[in-house]
C-alpha cells in the first residue's frame, strides 16, 4: 500500500517545482481567458455592433448632422456636454434616456423586430456590469 501513496507525492513535488508566474503574467492570462470564455464570440461581436452603431446614432443626434434627429429638434433641455457620454462605458444620467432613443430609433422608424431592441439592451447591460 505505501508505493502507491509515495507516487502520487513523487508527481505532486513535480508540479510544486515550477516556478510561479509573475502577477503581470497571471493578470494576463486571467485577462485573455475574460475575453474567449466572457461570451460566445458571436454575441461578443454582436454586441460590440451594437454599441458601436449606438455611439453613432448619438454622434448624429448630438451633432444635429440631420433634420428632426437632434436634441434642439426634439425639444429635450439637456447638457449637450455630458449627453454626448451617455453610451460610454460608465453610465450617466442621461444613459437610459439615449439608450431608449436609439431602440425606438432602430425599432419604429427602421422597422426592426423585438430581438435588436432585446440585444441592444443586453450588450448595453453587459458593458455597463462590467464598468
Amino acid at each position: 500500500m505505501m508505493a502507491p501513496s509515495t507516487t502520487v507525492a513523487v508527481q505532486k513535488n513535480k508540479k510544486r517545482g515550477k516556478t510561479p508566474a509573475t502577477l503581470e503574467e497571471l493578470q494576463n492570462a486571467r485577462n485573455a481567458g475574460k475575453k474567449d470564455f466572457l461570451m460566445a464570440k458571436g454575441t461578443t461581436s454582436k454586441y460590440n455592433s451594437s454599441v458601436t452603431a449606438a455611439r453613432a446614432f448619438l454622434r448624429v443626434v448630438c451633432e444635429g448632422k440631420k433634420t428632426g434627429v437632434s436634441l434642439g429638434a426634439a425639444g429635450i433641455d439637456v447638457d449637450k456636454d455630458l449627453y454626448v457620454w451617455a453610451f460610454d462605458d460608465i453610465p450617466n444620467k442621461y444613459s437610459s434616456n439615449a439608450l431608449k432613443m436609439f431602440i425606438t430609433q432602430k425599432c419604429f422608424s427602421e422597422g426592426c423586430k423585438e430581438s435588436t431592441a432585446t440585444g441592444t439592451h443586453a450588450a448595453f447591460a453587459k458593458l455597463w456590469d462590467r464598468s
